[in-house]
């Protein structure tokens, strides 16, 4: 299989990656992930996002906890762009 091959996920589309060449995996997360992780996107703070879901505050932490591990980042700018290249890349 060739090295281009590899780079591709299991639907043969490619993903956007991260700076080191990884690729972001968004698609591991689950709807609510993916729900939080699009207001986090537009800059709102926790509590917002919390109020916009009907969830607790540490719902949202830990939302941002599993998003953040499933994506290869450590903070929210960066989950944000993510999201963003996603976005970009897909819509």
């Amino acid at each position: 299989m060739s090295d281009e091959r590899k780079d591709k996920d299991v639907d043969g589309v490619g993903e956007p990656r991260r700076a080191s060449g990884a690729p972001y995996r968004v698609h591991k997360l689950t709807r609510s992930e993916r729900r939080v992780l699009s207001l986090v996107a537009q800059g709102l703070p926790n509590k917002e996002v919390a109020d916009k879901l009907f969830v607790s505050v540490n719902t949202v932490k830990t939302h941002l906890q599993h998003i953040f591990k499933k994506l290869g980042v450590t903070n929210r700018r960066d989950a944000a762009r993510a999201y963003k290249d996603v976005l970009r890349r897909y819509i």
